[in-house]
């Protein structure tokens, strides 16, 4: 979609946006539901594939001028993950989510 120059519209990407990034989330749900790690993608790679698109879509507000939405996109992924973290206890340094969009 980013390609074809003539139909571009900048809603149009953020919904394939949106899409890939719900159709990633619901597959983590299942593996962690199921408790399978198995599969061409396991838990690990479908959070690191979820940081990656976060990422990516944050870099295309950013290239589109919608910096705000590039920075609040980053900022909700953090806040999110960080008072997720404090519920369920899981240990930052085991979360690809944090690591991928900070860089570390």
């Amino acid at each position: 979609r980013k390609a074809s120059f003539a139909g571009f519209r900048t809603g149009a990407v953020r919904c394939d946006y949106r899409d890939a990034m719900h159709a990633l989330s619901s597959a983590l749900m299942r593996r962690q539901r199921n408790g399978s790690d198995t599969g061409i993608l396991g838990v690990h790679d479908l959070e690191i594939a979820i940081a990656d698109l976060i990422v990516e879509a944050a870099r295309f507000d950013l290239q589109a001028g919608y910096a705000e939405h590039a920075i609040g996109r980053l900022q909700a992924t953090i806040e999110f993950d960080v008072s997720a973290q404090q519920q369920t206890n899981v240990p930052r340094e085991k979360n690809a989510t944090v690591r991928v969009v900070l860089g570390v």
